[in-house]
């Protein structure tokens, strides 16, 4: 989400050979151990004060920054994420790294485990996006790949153990690590696993695309886990479904959507360069009504129906030519796997035909932007009339959280019914079918001719709080 960086919350992977930085802007943690006091307070003893302690990708922005192990403050700076860790870890003794474990991972495994299985696998099947007459096929460069993707998972396993007191709880989240929870009991590990997923869960016609092998693997590891979370309860069914699908019992499953970072976003927003995007984009927008979308460049985000419903919505009500604009930021994801490249380009040639199909007189319906600038992306967030959030299919959604919170008044929001977060507030917003585009673009002129009311929205957001998503996902003690 857009406060990720904003904030400097995330949490880096070095990886050995090269080091890596794992997907900075996802809304997951790779791996976490916490310690869970009633819910409030997550952290690992060090003397008297409680430390944050992990091992992955990144934490959720509202838990707060943690300090980073071996890591100095510039490595963290937005435009410095990607620099070499290795140099000043390598400066620093092991005792001395709070709150960053990196992990060495040979460069053939982390591709292997990350780009192949993770992202264009395991990330496909749980999202439903496989065009099944070329995908998925589990031939020989898939069968190593899922060799470095457990291996990946008992590298991520020992770095775990190694730093657990009996009294951490360990939370391993998303579809990286789903083998972590029986790797631990295989070592030992005796302390609570929750495990999280943050993505959609794949019903089991869905899932049976996967070799037979895998899903028993990775069926049996959640299985190991004292706890599985998800965003929503149909994914809750679905997640029972894959394993009465194989004979296995389920886990005990909980729903409990992520909450937003509301302190630091309404921080965030009153800040200067914040103030300064919002005037930059007011003098672009010379038009009464605003419509934005705010997505990462991935095929799940349904970016190219979008585009289709703001030319269908122009079809439908030409007297609108002129009185509306999309501001369109879309910020790179995965920009060096060739489907996402693919997807890029597309979404370029869409946009430019709609804009060469309705300009007119110095105006063009789709302002777009194609790189990452949190503080433009707030300042949207405050000037919107309609909001479009048309996922194909998402997990939650926190873009929708985090909007109704800075949304002026009137504003609209047009939903995916296949998001998680429509489950919570699809009922005070405007929700249509991600892949109907005429409903899309009826809910698009609804949204700007009707105002909306997101309080209600913004209500649950307020309430949806850490402590109440931290209780939720802490598992019952061990007997």
């Amino acid at each position: 989400a857009t406060l990720a960086l904003m904030t400097s919350t995330q949490l880096l992977l070095p990886i050995a050979g090269g080091l890596f930085v794992l997907e900075t802007m996802s809304v997951m943690a790779q791996v976490g151990t916490f310690r869970l006091a009633g819910g409030r307070r997550l952290g690992r003893r060090e003397g008297q004060r409680a430390q944050p302690v992990a091992v992955g990708d990144q934490i959720p922005a509202g838990l707060g920054p943690p300090p980073l192990l071996g890591l100095e403050d510039r490595l963290v700076e937005r435009d410095q994420r990607l620099q070499p860790l290795d140099p000043v870890l390598a400066q620093r003794p092991q005792h001395a790294r709070r709150g960053l474990l990196a992990v060495d991972v040979p460069l053939e495994v982390y591709q292997g485990a990350y780009d192949v299985v993770a992202n264009e696998v395991l990330w496909y099947c749980f999202h439903g996006l496989f065009d099944l007459t070329f995908e998925p096929i589990a031939d020989a460069r898939f069968r190593q790949a899922w060799k470095h993707y457990v291996t990946f998972n008992e590298l991520m396993t020992h770095a775990t153990r190694d730093v657990l007191s009996t009294r951490d709880t360990v939370v391993v989240n998303d579809y990286h690590l789903l083998l972590m929870a029986r790797e631990l009991r295989s070592n030992g590990v005796r302390s609570p696993v929750t495990v999280f997923l943050h993505t959609p869960v794949p019903s089991p016609a869905e899932f049976r695309v996967l070799p037979r092998s895998v899903r028993e693997q990775l069926l049996l590891s959640l299985q190991a886990a004292d706890l599985v979370g998800v965003h929503a309860s149909r994914w809750a069914h679905n997640l029972g479904a894959l394993f009465d699908d194989h004979g296995y019992a389920a886990p005990p499953i909980v729903v409990a959507p992520l909450p937003a970072d509301i302190d630091g976003l309404r921080r965030a927003s009153s800040e200067a360069a914040v103030t300064e995007a919002r005037s930059h984009l007011a003098a672009l927008v010379d038009t009464p009504r605003t419509i934005v979308r705010i997505d990462r460049i991935e095929p799940s985000k349904n970016l190219l129906r979008g585009v289709a419903a703001l030319d269908r919505m122009l079809e439908l009500r030409p007297d609108l030519c002129e009185q509306v604009t999309m501001l369109h930021f879309a910020y790179p994801s995965r920009s060096h796997l060739a489907k996402y490249q693919a997807l890029r380009s597309r979404l370029v040639e869409e946009i430019e035909r709609t804009n060469s199909r309705w300009r007119r007189n110095g105006w063009q319906p789709i302002i777009a932007r194609l790189d990452d600038h949190p503080p433009r992306s707030l300042a949207a967030y405050q000037m919107f009339s309609v909001l479009l959030v048309n996922p194909i299919r998402d997990g939650l959604n926190l873009v929708a959280a985090e909007a109704s919170l800075l949304a002026p008044p009137g504003a609209q929001l047009v939903l995916s019914s296949s998001t998680g977060i429509a489950e919570h507030i699809g009922g005070w917003v405007l929700t249509v079918d991600p892949f109907d585009v005429d409903a899309t673009a009826t809910a698009l002129i609804r949204g700007l001719e009707q105002p909306g009311d997101l309080a209600p929205v913004r209500s649950w957001v307020e309430h949806n709080t850490w402590d109440r998503w931290l209780k939720a996902i802490n598992p019952p003690a061990r007997a």
